[in-house]
Formats: C-alpha cells, sequence, structure tokens
C-alpha cells in the first residue's frame, strides 16, 4: 500500500511540472506573438544628407549645360555664299 500511495505522489508531482512546462512554454509564446521585435522602421525616403543632393543635383545640371554649350566635333557644311558656282555641264550629264 505504501508503494502505491509513493507512486501516486510520484505522478501527480511530475504532472504537476509538466503542466507548470506547458503553462510556461504557452505563456512565452504569447508574449512573443504580442510583441515582435522590430528591427528597422519604415521608411519613404532613404536617408541622404541634403548638402550631398544639392551637390550632385548642381553636378548633373552643370554636365547638362557643358553639353550644350561645348562646340561640336565635326566641321559646319558651308553655305550657299561660300560654294563655289560649278559650271552646268560638269553637274548636269545626259543619261542617254
Amino acid at each position: 500500500m505504501q508503494g502505491q500511495v509513493a507512486a501516486l505522489a510520484i505522478a501527480t508531482i511530475h504532472t504537476e511540472m509538466q503542466a507548470d512546462r506547458f503553462a510556461r512554454l504557452a505563456a512565452a509564446d504569447f508574449t512573443a506573438q504580442q510583441q515582435p521585435l522590430r528591427q528597422t522602421e519604415p521608411r519613404s525616403w532613404p536617408e541622404i544628407p541634403v548638402g550631398a543632393f544639392v551637390a550632385a543635383s548642381m553636378g548633373l545640371i552643370g554636365l547638362f549645360l557643358a553639353g550644350l554649350l561645348m562646340p561640336s566635333g565635326r566641321p559646319e557644311a558651308p553655305t550657299m555664299s561660300q560654294v563655289r558656282p560649278e559650271p552646268a555641264r560638269q553637274v548636269y550629264r545626259k543619261t542617254a
């Protein structure tokens, strides 16, 4: 009879310990679900310093204006006043 009482006491202790473990596990999962850890905050713009943004904008505007103002590498086509008139016989020839 003492053996059965001892086995019953040990089974009760184990049951309580198991119930306590499940209660701690459920509490740990519950707190993790309620307060998720945020690693970063959502942002709409990247963090670029205003000075760098203005300097880059001025550089791009300067490149654009330099491209507009630079002379082209090809010589210009001669105008009609600069062209020497050639005789008509050299310009036109009979084909038939």
